[in-house]
């Protein structure tokens, strides 16, 4: 195994992230190992994984079997998702979104999340063993945001599944998790794949894994939230874009069209990650072989990146 002069970022896409696994597989049959792996939400999930067990295979294994628990079937992920699109759904399927919309809009608006921080906890126990992030095999960052005041927080120190829970804190899903008085939520909240961080605390090039989702043309919403929440989007697909440019290499597995909590399908985003990335690899290889590389920092000064 050798260690390739670049920083690997992971970007938040939900269960689209499971594609991460699939680009990592590929560099590890290539024995190919980055110098860094930084990660913001599922990003830090995955990098976080593989940064302690520097193994593909018994990350899958991880993952397939807390997929099988009781516990994942409780969360009940698949609530979470919200379409605002009567015409594509009978009128049970219409009557069931609404009732799921008024629930969540209710503990939102009641409550600091609608699940409490200890569930996610609880979920990341299946995954990653409680160790230090120093104690990680490759040097790992997960990326969060604080929601006091919008700082992009890299966490290189502490506990692993604390910086790990922090990056995939979804604002009103889970509670904020504090850390060095801060309060902090998933990392895509400002900076959905970490470029502009990994450019920030490293000199060397930076391949970016994206995996979020792309604006398609829709119907328009037939309801105010569907509008805002599309919105929303927008904004977020043309952030993303813009930052992932900014990446030496960028790695876009063919992940798009899924949903963010489809991750039962597993295997197929690893085979995506897998595709992606030996797309790729002749890029890859290009970089490493780069003399004195020094980072382009175009947008650094935009975000005000802190590391703890």
């Amino acid at each position: 195994m050798k260690n390739a002069s670049f920083t690997l970022a992971l970007g938040g896409g939900g269960a689209r992230g499971i594609a991460h696994l699939g680009v990592l597989r590929v560099l590890e049959r290539e024995k190919i190992r980055p110098v860094l792996i930084i990660g913001t939400s599922i990003g830090a999930i995955i990098g976080g994984m593989y940064a302690q067990t520097l193994d593909t295979h018994t990350c899958e294994e991880r993952i397939e079997r807390f997929f099988k628990t009781d516990f994942f079937t409780k969360i009940g992920l698949d609530f979470f998702v919200l379409e605002d699109y009567p015409d594509r759904h009978n009128f049970l399927d219409q009557w069931i979104n609404k009732a799921k919309r008024n629930y969540i809009l209710s503990r939102t608006i009641t409550r600091e999340s609608v699940l409490p921080e200890t569930v996610l906890r609880e979920a990341l126990s299946y995954l990653i063993d409680e160790v230090d992030i120093a104690g990680c095999r490759i040097p790992f960052r997960a990326v969060a945001t604080d929601i006091r005041n919008g700082d992009v927080v890299v966490i290189k120190s502490g506990s692993l599944t604390t910086a790990v829970a922090a990056s995939s804190s979804i604002p009103a899903i889970t509670t904020p998790v504090e850390i060095n008085n801060r309060l902090l939520v998933d990392g895509g909240a400002a900076c959905i794949t970490p470029v502009v961080p990994a450019k920030r605390v490293s000199s060397d090039p930076v391949v970016a894994v994206d995996v979020w989702k792309t604006i398609e043309h829709q119907k328009l919403p037939s309801r105010g939230l569907g509008t805002l929440l599309r919105a929303g989007e927008i904004t977020q697909v043309n952030l993303n874009r813009l930052l992932v440019e900014q990446a030496d290499v960028i790695i876009r597995p063919a992940v798009q069209h899924y949903s963010w909590v489809k991750f039962s399908l597993y295997k197929e985003l690893i085979e995506k990650g897998m595709t992606a990335a030996e797309k790729m690899l002749p890029e890859i290889e290009k970089i490493e072989k780069k003399p004195n590389y020094t980072a382009n920092g175009s947008l650094n000064t935009i975000f005000k990146v802190f590391e703890e």
